[in-house]
Formats: structure tokens, C-alpha cells, sequence
């Protein structure tokens, strides 16, 4: 019994790893630089999906993206920022249906200052 376990044990993994991957329902790149980062995804109490990260075209703009959950597409596509680095790292919904992106921002000040937007859909 024992070596029987030992056996199962040592194939399962196997097995498990071994099981074909599903096909994603939908896909979205963003630019074409292998830099571009999505930190923080959220759906939106109207079931769209929102995304926000950075966005590397010269520098880094902060990102945010808002995706229709059933089908993937993309229903907004807008960067924020300046010249220098700004970065969005989180997102939340608020009750009134806007969303608050947290980053940081290089572009308005010497050093690097913490950033909060509030934004529409």
C-alpha cells in the first residue's frame, strides 16, 4: 500500500502538468515594447474590466485601460503623465462609478511624488 501511494504521488504531478492548457476566451496586447506593464486589474461593478500600469513610448506614461468583459474589447485606452516617469499601480472603483488610479509621477515636480487621479469611464 505504501509503495502503491508513493507511486500515485509521484505521477500525479506528472499528470497534472501534462493536461492540455485551455484557450483564453480573449486576448489583448498592449504596444508592441516588451516593457509595457499592467500592475493591478479590478472589474467594475458594471462587469467591464479595469486595468492600469505603464506605458514605455520614450518614457513611461502611467496607463489605463477599460475592457468589456465578455467580448475583450477595449473600450478605453488613455495615458496620463509628462515628460519623466509616471507609473499607475493600483485601482479602485468608487461609489459614484468613477475610478481612482494610485501611481507615482516624476513629471510635475524634482523627484518622484506620490499620484492619484480620479477618472470617468
Amino acid at each position: 500500500m505504501k509503495r502503491l501511494l508513493i507511486t500515485l504521488l509521484t505521477i500525479t504531478p506528472i499528470y497534472l502538468l501534462a493536461q492540455p492548457s485551455q484557450t483564453p476566451l480573449w486576448v489583448d496586447i498592449i504596444g508592441t515594447n516588451n516593457s509595457n506593464v499592467l500592475s493591478k486589474v479590478i472589474e467594475a461593478t458594471n462587469g467591464h474590466i479595469a486595468a492600469v500600469g505603464e506605458l514605455h513610448s520614450g518614457g513611461k506614461d502611467g496607463l489605463f485601460v477599460l475592457y468589456d468583459f465578455s467580448t475583450g474589447t477595449q473600450l478605453v485606452k488613455q495615458t496620463y503623465g509628462g515628460k519623466k516617469d509616471d507609473v499607475l499601480q493600483s485601482v479602485v472603483q468608487t461609489a459614484d462609478g468613477h475610478f481612482i488610479l494610485a501611481g507615482y509621477s516624476a513629471s510635475f515636480q524634482t523627484k518622484a511624488a506620490g499620484w492619484l487621479l480620479k477618472v470617468d469611464e
